[in-house]
């Protein structure tokens, strides 16, 4: 009898021993009693165990996510078209009557078929946005403009157009390199590709 009050004892002690270590009191509790000191011994030695819920607590809180303040400052004052940067595109205003035509095309017919991706057919019309490039450094074409579109040459304004806008960009103050104008592709048997550009006048710029 007094046997197995010891073996209890041991028991409660071990079980007291590892749930001050984080241990389970039940599991050490039946370890004790069946193992007496040694088990005792095997909880002393051993280090603490932390709990799992604390081990969670160590995890950054969660910091819910807020909506940004609203942006009171006032808006910027709208640019002039003096300042506008170099490289920035303007657009021509039209008047929907695609007056002007393009020049040479006849030497750009293969680009612009690749352009409105077909090999002519009577009465086709494609629009397109059409980049104007005033052309300064090849001496061979002082003064004329260049009408790109897609990245594709397919000709030059005609002489009295592109001086018209050559004038209308100094007399304004734009420095910008290149205009865009809105531009209409078509094709009929005499002539094949053609290009007209909605340019109305007198000619005035708003940005693209």
């Amino acid at each position: 009898m007094e046997l197995v009050f010891i073996w209890i004892c041991f028991g409660v002690v071990t079980a007291l021993a590892a749930q001050s270590r984080g241990r389970s009191f039940g599991g050490w509790l039946v370890i004790g009693m069946l193992t007496g000191i040694f088990g005792l011994i095997a909880v002393l030695v051993m280090g603490r165990e932390e709990p799992v819920q604390a081990a969670a607590d160590q995890r950054p809180a969660y910091v819910p996510r807020t909506n940004p303040a609203p942006d009171t400052s006032p808006d910027p004052a709208p640019r002039n078209n003096a300042t506008q940067a170099p490289n920035a595109p303007l657009q021509l205003r039209g008047d929907g009557s695609y007056g002007i035509t393009v020049s040479q095309t006849e030497h750009f017919q293969i680009d612009l078929g690749m352009i409105a991706d077909s090999p002519g057919t009577e009465g086709m019309r494609k629009p397109a946005t059409a980049l104007l490039v005033p052309d300064d450094q090849n001496r061979e074409v002082d003064g004329k403009v260049r009408v790109r579109i897609n990245k594709r040459m397919v000709g030059y304004l005609g002489d009295d157009s592109a001086r018209r806008l050559r004038t209308a960009l100094i007399m304004q103050g734009i420095k910008a390199t290149s205009v865009e104008a809105f531009a209409l592709i078509s094709w009929d048997r005499q002539q094949g590709f053609q290009v007209r550009l909605d340019i109305g006048l007198p000619l005035a710029f708003e940005p693209a």
